[in-house]
This record gives structure tokens, sequence and C-alpha cells, in this order.
């Protein structure tokens, strides 16, 4: 049960991590188009 457990906070935090680099890629790419609070849509979605 244990070995389960860290094998699902393992994945989260791959998951987590993954999804804050891309998040930051994105910003990087679509500066322009995200200075009217599109990004609030996007991080409810993280």
């Amino acid at each position: 049960m244990s070995a389960v457990r860290a094998g699902v906070d393992m994945s989260c935090r791959v998951f987590n991590a993954f999804n804050a680099f891309n998040a930051q890629t994105y910003d990087e790419r679509n500066r322009p188009a995200m200075h009217n609070g599109d990004d609030r849509r996007f991080a409810s979605r993280r």
C-alpha cells in the first residue's frame, strides 16, 4: 500500500514539474497574448 502511495506521489511530482515547465515555456512563447487574464484560465487547469 505504501509502495502504491509512493508511486502516485512520484508521478504527481513529475507531472507537476512538467506542468510548471510547460507553462513557463508557453508563457515565454505567447507573452503578448497572456496579458489579458488568460493565464487564470490556464492556472485553473493545472
